[in-house]
Protein backbone atom coordinates (compact mmCIF):
# COMPACT_ATOMS: atom_id res chain seq x y z
CA UNK A 1 0.00 0.00 0.00
CA UNK A 2 1.34 3.10 -1.05
CA UNK A 3 2.49 5.68 2.50
CA UNK A 4 0.31 8.35 1.19
CA UNK A 5 -3.00 5.70 1.00
CA UNK A 6 -2.12 4.79 4.68
CA UNK A 7 -1.65 8.19 5.29
CA UNK A 8 -4.82 9.58 4.18
CA UNK A 9 -6.85 6.72 5.89
CA UNK A 10 -5.49 7.57 8.94
CA UNK A 11 -6.54 11.02 8.50
CA UNK A 12 -10.07 9.89 7.38
CA UNK A 13 -10.15 8.54 10.36
CA UNK A 14 -9.75 11.16 12.60
CA UNK A 15 -11.48 13.58 10.79
CA UNK A 16 -14.59 11.24 10.98
CA UNK A 17 -14.15 10.48 15.06
CA UNK A 18 -13.79 14.07 15.07
CA UNK A 19 -17.82 14.52 13.58
CA UNK A 20 -16.40 16.41 10.12
CA UNK A 21 -17.86 14.65 7.42
CA UNK A 22 -16.58 17.40 5.16
CA UNK A 23 -12.79 16.59 6.12
CA UNK A 24 -13.03 13.14 5.99
CA UNK A 25 -14.29 13.15 2.27
CA UNK A 26 -11.63 16.19 1.11
CA UNK A 27 -8.81 14.26 2.19
CA UNK A 28 -9.31 10.76 -0.22
CA UNK A 29 -12.08 11.41 -2.24
CA UNK A 30 -11.79 12.57 -6.13
CA UNK A 31 -13.91 15.78 -5.69
CA UNK A 32 -15.26 14.90 -9.40
CA UNK A 33 -19.13 14.22 -10.62
CA UNK A 34 -17.15 11.05 -11.95
CA UNK A 35 -16.76 9.67 -8.34
CA UNK A 36 -18.60 6.66 -7.92
CA UNK A 37 -19.74 4.94 -4.44
CA UNK A 38 -21.62 2.06 -4.09
CA UNK A 39 -23.21 1.44 -0.69
CA UNK A 40 -26.23 -0.62 0.50
CA UNK A 41 -28.80 2.18 -1.11
CA UNK A 42 -26.87 1.56 -4.67
CA UNK A 43 -24.50 3.31 -6.85
CA UNK A 44 -24.13 6.91 -6.11
CA UNK A 45 -22.22 9.12 -8.30
CA UNK A 46 -20.88 12.73 -7.76
CA UNK A 47 -18.69 14.09 -5.17
CA UNK A 48 -21.38 16.48 -3.66
CA UNK A 49 -24.16 13.37 -3.98
CA UNK A 50 -21.68 11.06 -2.07
CA UNK A 51 -21.12 14.07 0.77
CA UNK A 52 -24.63 14.66 0.94
CA UNK A 53 -25.81 10.92 1.72
CA UNK A 54 -23.10 10.59 4.07
CA UNK A 55 -24.80 13.72 6.45
CA UNK A 56 -28.09 12.47 6.16
CA UNK A 57 -27.19 8.62 6.75
CA UNK A 58 -24.83 9.52 9.71
CA UNK A 59 -26.15 13.63 11.08
CA UNK A 60 -24.05 13.55 14.27
CA UNK A 61 -21.22 13.13 15.83
CA UNK A 62 -22.96 10.11 17.94
CA UNK A 63 -24.25 8.93 14.93
CA UNK A 64 -20.76 8.46 13.15
CA UNK A 65 -18.94 7.47 16.10
CA UNK A 66 -15.68 6.56 16.04
CA UNK A 67 -14.46 5.18 12.59
CA UNK A 68 -11.31 2.27 12.44
CA UNK A 69 -10.24 0.72 9.24
CA UNK A 70 -8.66 -2.16 8.68
CA UNK A 71 -6.47 -2.58 5.06
CA UNK A 72 -6.35 -6.33 4.09
CA UNK A 73 -5.08 -6.38 1.04
CA UNK A 74 -3.35 -4.35 -2.56
CA UNK A 75 -3.77 -4.71 -5.85
CA UNK A 76 -1.40 -2.54 -7.78
CA UNK A 77 -3.76 -2.29 -11.19
CA UNK A 78 -1.34 -0.13 -13.37
CA UNK A 79 1.10 2.39 -13.02
CA UNK A 80 -1.46 5.14 -11.58
CA UNK A 81 -4.27 2.61 -10.19
CA UNK A 82 -4.48 0.49 -7.48
CA UNK A 83 -6.99 -1.84 -5.71
CA UNK A 84 -7.97 -1.58 -1.81
CA UNK A 85 -9.92 -4.36 0.42
CA UNK A 86 -10.50 -3.93 4.13
CA UNK A 87 -12.81 -3.67 6.76
CA UNK A 88 -14.28 -0.52 8.44
CA UNK A 89 -15.90 -0.50 11.76
CA UNK A 90 -17.90 2.32 13.80
CA UNK A 91 -17.84 2.25 17.55
CA UNK A 92 -20.86 4.35 18.45
CA UNK A 93 -22.32 5.16 22.20
CA UNK A 94 -25.48 7.10 23.32
CA UNK A 95 -27.16 8.71 20.79
CA UNK A 96 -28.36 12.64 22.37
CA UNK A 97 -31.36 11.56 23.11
CA UNK A 98 -30.06 8.54 25.69
CA UNK A 99 -30.46 5.86 23.34
CA UNK A 100 -27.57 2.98 22.99
CA UNK A 101 -26.92 3.06 18.93
CA UNK A 102 -25.49 -0.35 17.65
CA UNK A 103 -21.73 -0.28 16.41
CA UNK A 104 -21.42 -0.93 12.86
CA UNK A 105 -19.09 -3.00 10.89
CA UNK A 106 -18.66 -3.50 6.94
CA UNK A 107 -16.37 -4.40 4.27
CA UNK A 108 -14.49 -1.69 1.99
CA UNK A 109 -13.33 -2.18 -1.79
CA UNK A 110 -11.74 1.48 -3.42
CA UNK A 111 -9.97 1.74 -5.85
CA UNK A 112 -7.51 4.53 -5.88
CA UNK A 113 -5.94 6.88 -8.94
CA UNK A 114 -2.91 8.62 -8.64
CA UNK A 115 -3.06 12.23 -9.51
CA UNK A 116 0.49 13.50 -9.58
CA UNK A 117 2.15 15.23 -6.73
CA UNK A 118 -0.02 17.93 -6.43
CA UNK A 119 -3.28 15.67 -5.70
CA UNK A 120 -1.54 12.19 -5.22
CA UNK A 121 -3.38 9.08 -4.23
CA UNK A 122 -6.95 9.75 -4.16
CA UNK A 123 -10.48 7.65 -4.29
CA UNK A 124 -12.20 7.51 -7.76
CA UNK A 125 -14.60 4.61 -6.45
CA UNK A 126 -15.83 3.06 -3.22
CA UNK A 127 -18.05 0.18 -2.80
CA UNK A 128 -18.76 0.16 1.20
CA UNK A 129 -21.43 -2.50 2.39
Amino acid sequence: IPAQVQERMAAQEAAWSQGDVEAFMALAYWPSDSLLFVGSRGLTLGYQTTLTNYKTSYPTGAAMGTLTFENLEWKRLSIDTGYLVGRWHLERGEAEDGTELEDLAGHYSLVWRWFGKEAGWLIIADHSS
